[in-house]
């Protein structure tokens, strides 16, 4: 497999951004690519955000990894609430 210089997009904390911008994604190859290549950059986890023509971006990730955000972000908003 041969890594590009650096990731798709940067700038997202902890998240490993794959863009696939075309039609007929094949999401399991991406998300394998997404895998690689954050494992390659130790940037954070694989995360395919994709889109065909005249469609909104959308964004995929393995459910344990997305689990492991939401309950990040829950116990950063209880943490909120408990301080106001």
């Amino acid at each position: 497999m041969s890594f590009g210089r650096e990731p798709d997009l940067v700038g997202l904390s902890g998240i490993h951004c794959e863009l696939k911008r075309r039609e007929g994604v094949d999401l399991s190859a991406a998300l394998a690519q997404a895998a690689k290549d954050a494992e390659f950059f130790g940037d954070g986890l694989p995360t395919v955000f994709h889109r065909g023509n005249r469609q909104r971006w959308r964004v995929t990730m393995e459910l344990d990894n997305w689990l492991s955000l939401y309950r990040a972000a829950e116990t950063s908003e209880k943490r909120r609430e408990g301080e106001q």
